[in-house]
């Protein structure tokens, strides 16, 4: 099972130990050069991103012109994370797209992942940021650009930073591809977007290929048709069409009324 927490307290360790404390001090390529780490762009066949570890140094490859890019700096601080998590596991760790980008694979991966999340937006300075706005993309694009984050990744940290009763979801355009909540304020099962659950016709998401960006108040029961007394519940919904990969983001608070 992935240690989650580990993986972020050794980010933090790592934020500590260079004296972090604002978002344009985050320097990835200083902390890798400090580290023994050369990063390098180039082509890649199969794989997002490359490690490389040898004698105490080591070369991270990423495909040719992301190196500053919000993918790209993620990609960066998730072979990072393989670096100071798993230096007795593999000497070459070759990460694919999914691995990184759509949250998959093994619990080295998700733990590379959680590292990356964190290194890149650490808690003391992303949280207060974040509580200081509403859940939506109007903060999102913001925390995005302040943090050179992309927008799923910034969105999956908002909603575990947020005091609201949050949700953020993945979807074709059909399916939720993911879905993760605020567990602390919805801790009820009956409030998780299961992977793999149609779309209904009358949600935002639904609509969004065609209408593109959306807000607004949709029935609770459109997200969750088993919820018990779901005409109790308010449900706002936020939601953002990337175009360029045909996917739909969707940034839900949900009320009891």
């Amino acid at each position: 099972m992935a240690d989650i927490h580990f993986a972020r307290s050794r980010a933090l360790e790592v934020i500590d130990y260079f004296g972090i404390s604002a978002p344009e001090d985050i320097d990835l390529e200083a902390m890798a050069w400090h580290k023994g780490i050369d990063i390098k762009e180039g082509k890649l066949a199969g794989s997002e991103a490359e490690l490389i570890r040898k004698k105490g140094a080591g070369v991270i490859r990423i495909r040719s012109g992301e190196k500053e890019t919000p993918r790209g700096r993620f990609s960066i601080a998730h072979e990072l994370g393989h670096w100071e998590l798993h230096e007795h596991q593999s000497q070459l760790w070759l990460c694919t797209s999914e691995m990184i980008h759509a949250y998959a694979g093994s619990d080295m991966e998700i733990e590379a992942n959680a590292f990356a999340a964190e290194l890149l937006m650490p808690t003391p300075i992303f949280r207060p940021i974040c509580r200081k706005g509403t859940f939506s993309f109007r903060l999102a694009d913001h925390l995005s650009s302040l943090f050179k984050t992309s927008l799923q990744a910034t969105a999956l940290r908002m909603v575990e930073e947020t005091d609201e009763p949050a949700i953020v979801v993945l979807t074709d355009g059909e399916q939720v591809l993911w879905s993760k909540r605020n567990q602390k304020k919805l801790p009820d099962y009956d409030f998780h977007i299961q992977r793999g659950t149609n779309l209904h016709p009358d949600s935002l998401a639904w609509n969004a290929t065609v209408e593109g960006d959306m807000t607004g108040t949709v029935e609770a029961k459109r997200w969750f048709p088993n919820l018990k007394d779901a005409y109790r519940f308010s449900l706002q919904e936020d939601v953002r069409y990337i175009e360029a990969y045909d996917l739909t983001l969707s940034l839900i608070t949900l009320y009891e009324d």
